[in-house]
């Protein structure tokens, strides 16, 4: 389906970007020197994204899109403190989804659990 190979394209751009704007706003801190972002951070979000193939999961746009915005939460979101950081962390995610998947980002969050 031509839906699913533009989001599989739009996934390492998105990705990049999201991981370039948290280096330079998530820097590590005395309080916080575990929040490294950097290229091991786009390597977990990748191979967190491999997974599914072996779940059998049936591959669809939109929850390609919602797998994405998952895995970059979970990889980014970890050594987040805060609300105010939770929710930078999720704009930029709601940006990438619009821009490089074009998905309406409330979709995204409104789709159903995905595992």
């Amino acid at each position: 389906d031509s839906g699913i190979a533009v989001r599989l394209r739009a996934m390492p751009p998105a990705t990049a970007a999201l991981v370039v704007a948290a280096q330079k706003k998530l820097q590590p801190t005395p309080t916080r020197p575990h929040c490294a972002v950097g290229l091991r951070s786009a390597w977990r979000i990748f191979q967190g994204l491999c997974l599914p193939s072996s779940m059998g999961e049936t591959a669809v746009p939109m929850w390609l899109a919602r797998f994405w915005f998952h895995e970059c939460t979970r990889v980014l979101g970890d050594g987040l403190q805060g609300q105010q950081e939770r929710a930078w962390l999720r704009d930029q995610l709601l940006e990438q989804c619009l821009e490089r998947f074009s998905q309406n980002t409330e979709a995204v969050l409104r789709s159903p659990r995905l595992l």
